[in-house]
C-alpha cells in the first residue's frame, strides 16, 4: 500500500521556475532556463515556521541553481580550450 501525500506546484509571478510542494519539507524545483532540477527531501516534523522555512529553502535553492550554471559554464569555458 503507498501513502499519498499532496502536492502542490507553485509558478511565483514573475520568475520562470517552478516548484511542487509536498508535505513537511519535500521540494522538486524545476529551473528549465538554467537545466537544473532541485529535488529535497526533508523531515521538517510538522509545519512549525513552514512559511519561514520555505522562504529560506527557496533561497537556498535559487543559490544552488546559480552555482549549477557557473560551474557547467566553466566546465564548458575549460572544455573549449
Amino acid at each position: 500500500m503507498s501513502a499519498r501525500v499532496p502536492l502542490f506546484l507553485v509558478a511565483s509571478q514573475g520568475r520562470r521556475d517552478y516548484t511542487a510542494i509536498g508535505r513537511d519539507g519535500q521540494f522538486v524545483h524545476i529551473y528549465p532556463r538554467e537545466h537544473v532540477v532541485i529535488v529535497q527531501i526533508s523531515d521538517w516534523k510538522a509545519w512549525t515556521n513552514g512559511d519561514l522555512l520555505e522562504c529560506e529553502t527557496f533561497k537556498a535553492h535559487d543559490a544552488i541553481a546559480a552555482a549549477a550554471v557557473a560551474k557547467r559554464t566553466e566546465i564548458e569555458k575549460s572544455r573549449s580550450k
